[in-house]
């Protein structure tokens, strides 16, 4: 059995050039980051997210860090 996986995503961007900004903003941190283009029915968006992380608690803290940068983030755990 797989280990779960936690993670954070910080936005969904119509514009590249803000989730590449807000993706450079977690590297200067030092913080893991994943960055994917998700097409919908309303076009490309670019998501990014923070992580992996093994535990929640590690997520969590991780989470408080990117907030106080003034960012968004959720913590989820991967399915």
């Amino acid at each position: 059995m797989q280990a779960k996986r936690y993670y954070i995503t910080v936005g969904v961007f119509a514009d590249g050039a803000n989730a590449r900004k807000v993706d450079k903003q977690l590297r200067q941190a030092k913080l893991p980051t994943q960055v994917q283009t998700v097409g919908t029915n309303k076009g490309e968006y670019t998501r990014v997210r923070a992580g992996p992380f093994r535990k929640a608690s590690e997520a969590r803290a991780a989470a408080r860090r990117i907030r106080a940068m003034g960012l968004e983030a959720v913590v989820f755990q991967q399915r």
